[in-house]
């Protein structure tokens, strides 16, 4: 199942972003890990993901400013933020500037999947155009 596509998981949570990183890896997709906002868009304008996973605060970036960042810099590129409880509604405010999901912690390594995979067949399944790299 999509061996081939390549996730990256940004979260300043050590300890989230291993179990996420554990629960895609053990499904074949690539994981590629940043601790903040800047390091995970450096990322994305240097490497093709089928799907970028963002903690909604980080320590570095507001959520929606990273949302709005990434989708800049890869319009097609699925963003699926993630969230605490009391962040959710801000969270799925990032639904309008470029995200596709949002999920709340906690959250189970079987949902995790499931969205990051109907996101990326949601992607894969619409023409894409080319989008200028930065």
């Amino acid at each position: 199942m999509h061996r081939d596509s390549a996730i990256l998981v940004i979260d300043d949570e050590p300890l989230t972003r291993a179990s996420i990183a554990r629960s895609l890896g053990g499904a074949g997709f690539k994981i590629i890990q940043a601790a903040t906002g800047e390091d995970g868009l450096w990322a994305i304008d240097q490497h093709q993901f089928s799907c970028v996973l963002a903690h909604f605060r980080l320590p570095d970036i507001d959520g929606q400013i990273f949302a709005r960042k990434c989708h800049r810099i890869a319009p097609t590129l699925p963003l699926i933020m993630l969230s605490e409880a009391e962040d959710g509604p801000a969270a799925a405010q990032c639904l309008g500037e470029g995200a596709v999901d949002c999920l709340c912690k906690p959250f189970s390594s079987t949902k995790v999947l499931e969205v990051v995979s109907q996101a990326i067949e949601k992607s894969t399944s619409r023409p894409r155009t080319a989008s200028p790299r930065h």
